[in-house]
């Protein structure tokens, strides 16, 4: 089993096409996983399922387990990497890495994401983040609340939308 994936692009286009395709695979291949919901479930251990806001609930508290437990890490630079999610889970990862794995601990447990993408200035949508469906809230884990500020996020898109 591959446990990360690193690749060069030319474009930024190709690049974060390439970003979001993996990131959606790892999403769908370890939301099945048994280890990784037995993983989830005891991070949101306690709460009620019978909650009108159960998918808010687990989200806030898988969002402070990410934010608190495992690291941002850049990648080598100009080399992306994608890892699997108990390689981000231990050792950290960058915003596709962090949205792969926490994607796949929300979708584990019955909540739906989506990735949008947005610009942090540098080149044109250079960043991935996770939008909880229906709610259309947003979840990144490279900013210090959740729901993020959507003022942040004006010109994001979130093209699996658009693929429905």
């Amino acid at each position: 089993m591959i446990q990360s994936l690193s690749f060069k692009h030319s474009t930024a286009k190709d690049a974060i096409e390439s970003r979001l395709f993996l990131v959606r695979r790892v999403i769908e291949k370890f939301k099945r996983n048994p280890d990784l919901r037995v993983f989830a479930l005891s991070v949101v251990q306690g709460l009620n399922p019978a909650r009108a806001n159960l998918d808010f609930e687990v989200a806030s508290r898988i969002f402070k387990f990410m934010r608190t437990k495992v690291p941002y890490r850049r990648d080598i630079e100009d080399i992306e990497t994608i890892q699997e999610p108990f390689i981000t889970l231990r050792y950290g990862g960058d915003c596709d890495c962090l949205c792969g794995a926490a994607g796949a601990l929300l979708e584990s447990l019955g909540v739906k994401v989506y990735l949008g993408i947005s610009s942090q200035g540098r080149v044109e949508y250079d960043h991935i983040f996770l939008v909880l469906f229906p709610s259309m809230l947003i979840f990144d884990v490279t900013q210090d609340m959740f729901p993020a500020d959507r003022g942040k996020y004006n010109a994001a898109l979130i093209p699996e939308l658009n693929n429905r």
